[in-house]
């Protein structure tokens, strides 16, 4: 199989599920880079379950939907669609999601073990430093685990 010339860009969003949230997508790739998205195919807000919007005709970017396991936003992983994603080979991949967030830590994990060339990048929408007076986590352990992930990932 021949490799694209093309740059390789998986973006991981947990809010691609909404078109609207996909524009990065379409910029991204109006730019000439081979995107994939992945996203989960349905996640919980509240008590209803919000299913994924599919993939628009025309969209130049791929769409993996995966399934996501635990707490949304912060205590939640990939159970499918990341393996998916990362056989598509990228050359970088862009984690939208915060430092502390289980998500965020398991795709840079996965993607370093499978793609250790690639370039890693996460984007945090919290431009505070988490101190114990700071951090709304009242759990020690889970204090502990937060900063863990945020140790490894920033």
């Amino acid at each position: 199989m021949q490799r694209s010339a093309r740059k390789r860009l998986l973006l991981v969003d947990p809010t691609a599920g909404e078109p609207a949230e996909r524009a990065k997508a379409d910029a991204l790739a109006a730019q000439g880079l081979d995107v994939t998205v992945l996203c989960p195919g349905a996640i919980r807000e509240g008590t209803r379950e919000v299913r994924a919007a599919p993939l628009r005709p025309g969209a130049q970017y791929a769409l993996v939907l995966g399934r996501l396991i635990g707490k949304a936003p912060n205590r939640c992983v990939f159970t499918s669609g990341l393996a998916e994603a990362l056989a598509r080979e990228p050359d970088v991949v862009h984690v939208l999601s915060d430092e502390n967030f289980a998500l965020t830590l398991q795709v840079l994990l996965e993607a370093r073990r499978r793609w250790p060339r690639a370039l890693r990048v996460s984007h945090s929408w919290q431009n505070v430093c988490c101190t114990w007076r700071r951090h709304g986590q009242p759990l020690l352990a889970l204090y502990a685990f937060d900063l863990m992930m945020m140790a490894y990932v920033s």
